[in-house]
């Protein structure tokens, strides 16, 4: 029976390379249960025999949460023009990428209620959120979807 947690690779197949290695891409684990990873792979060593290999993968988990300073997103700043507030994404790994949702009567700076921001150097991305009319519905902010670690920053 298949785990329905499991990632799934993009390929069923994969073609190894003359220096003996191939690389498998796979989907993000959606579920934060799922710890580590078994894969096993069958390899043609000639027409008529295989060779298995087994192997486990761990998982790493992040803490993400917000930075939101003082928390505080009126309707006006004290020129008249729309409030901002800045917020920073924390608790993740160099070059992670993590789904961020707004929600209620605000925007990010660019207009846009959803991104993926690219997380720096400190585990950390800043992004500014500004209030928009009609001001009366509740402004949350969401982490996302899965931060995935690109491989070169395992």
């Amino acid at each position: 029976m298949e785990d329905y947690r499991a990632a799934k690779p993009q390929s069923a197949t994969t073609t190894v390379g003359a220096d003996g290695t191939t690389t498998v891409t796979y989907a993000a684990v959606d579920d934060f249960d799922v710890t580590s990873l078994s894969i096993a792979a069958t390899a043609s060593v000639t027409a008529t025999k295989t060779t298995d290999k087994t192997d486990t993968v761990k998982l790493a988990a992040y803490a993400l949460s917000f930075d939101l300073g003082d928390g505080k997103l009126d309707a006006y700043n004290a020129t008249g023009g729309a409030d901002s507030q800045a917020v920073k994404v924390k608790g993740g790994k160099e070059g992670m990428q993590v789904d961020v949702e707004l929600t209620g009567d605000a925007t990010f700076a660019d207009g846009t209620t959803a991104k993926k921001v690219t997380l720096g150097a400190d585990g950390t991305a800043d992004l500014t959120v500004l209030s928009k009319a009609p001001y009366t519905a509740m402004r949350h902010l969401a982490l996302r979807g899965r931060a995935i670690v690109p491989p070169t920053a395992r």
